[in-house]
């Protein structure tokens, strides 16, 4: 399915660059130039949102795992002072996507040095806290910044402010 959407895509933009090309002489009664770069502008604006969407889904998912995980191992390592001095200075407060992104690395890393057999809870282990900021960090990440870039080039304007998750990038 993505394929055939991808063609169809592609084949839009070629029309427009042809009709682009022709100038003048562009005739179609369904539509003019400027609506066709319009729609452009608007799927690759929605697709953009989507996928920024979708990160900040995840993102969420991973601020709530964080939170989760420092909050249970200060308590349970609490009497361990060698276990304790790992997680003294963890905090899940991020309020921004890359606040959120090094707090996952920080308890990931300290998670995998005090107990990386342990999980706060059945759901919440340790590799697939790993995947899901990997998935936040590579994929999810990438996907947005594609689908932004094609935003900028289709004539739809990116939010630069990084509205969504806080605020940051």
């Amino acid at each position: 399915m993505g394929q055939s959407i991808d063609f169809i895509k592609d084949r839009r933009v070629k029309t427009i660059a042809a009709a682009t090309a022709f100038g003048d002489v562009w005739v179609w009664d369904e539509m003019d130039l400027n609506a066709m770069q319009g729609e452009l502008a608007a799927d690759a604006e929605a697709a953009m949102l989507a996928a920024r969407g979708e990160w900040d889904t995840q993102l969420d998912v991973l601020h709530r795992r964080t939170m989760q995980g420092v909050g249970m191992a200060k308590a349970k390592f609490r009497d361990d002072p060698a276990k304790l001095q790992n997680l003294r200075l963890l905090s899940a407060r991020g309020t921004s996507r890359s606040e959120t992104l090094a707090e996952a690395l920080a308890w990931e890393s300290a998670w995998e040095k005090v107990a990386p057999g342990w999980a706060p809870l059945p759901a919440n282990t340790l590799a697939d806290f790993k995947a899901l900021r990997l998935t936040c960090v590579e994929s999810l990440q990438k996907a947005y910044s594609d689908h932004r870039a094609g935003v900028a080039r289709g004539g739809g304007e990116a939010r630069a402010d990084g509205a969504g998750h806080g605020g940051s990038q």
